[in-house]
């Protein structure tokens, strides 16, 4: 599913309401990542990095100290990945 960049924010809101991720935000093709604290950071996770160069949602084993996960969406745009949107899921609260 193509989103343009409004359709983005619509949509880091809408996941943020729903009161279950920790922390989300996107990230670009370089690994170049905001999230919805406006904090900036390079990903370096290759796995994840990877799966959304070719286009596949992405979810990470949970992490044990903090009992959360990772789960991402590429973004894309005329068929093309521009990037993801991404999110720290809380097991705790399912």
């Amino acid at each position: 599913m193509d989103h343009n960049e409004e359709q983005q924010d619509e949509v880091v809101e809408h996941l943020k309401e729903q009161g279950a991720f920790e922390k989300i935000g996107v990230v670009d093709l370089t690994g170049r990542s905001l999230d919805d604290t406006g904090k900036t950071e390079k990903i370096q996770d290759t796995e994840f990095l990877n799966s959304m160069y070719h286009n596949q949602n992405y979810v990470s084993n949970v992490q044990d100290i903090s009992d959360t996960m990772m789960i991402a969406v590429p973004i894309t745009r005329n068929g093309q990945v521009t990037g993801a949107i991404w999110g720290y899921y809380s097991i705790s609260r399912i």
